[in-house]
């Protein structure tokens, strides 16, 4: 499941994007640090959105259980798009 406000970025942009989303989102009353992409607050906000949609609840739903679920969706989203730079030697 790709998120489609990312396309265009490359994987590591992508996955700094998912990570500062996944910031935002385990402290959402901090206040923002430097962004270094344009839009990048609404891209981070987009993120959630997704993340929220992709495990079903409603966004701003804040029990435990939920907000496990979308914290393990983006930590799994950023894995994959941190392994899709990793160029594995050939032997």
């Amino acid at each position: 499941m790709k998120i489609s406000i990312l396309n265009g970025f490359d994987n590591s942009t992508a996955a700094a994007l998912v990570a500062g989303a996944a910031l935002d989102f385990d402290r959402p009353y901090n206040a923002p640090a430097d962004f270094t992409v344009p839009n990048e607050q609404e891209i981070r906000a987009e993120i959630l959105r997704w993340a929220h949609e992709a495990i079903g609840v409603p966004e701003g739903t804040n029990d435990p259980v939920s907000r496990e679920r979308v914290s393990d969706l983006l930590d799994e989203e950023f894995e994959r798009l941190m392994l899709a730079d990793t160029v594995v030697p050939s032997s």
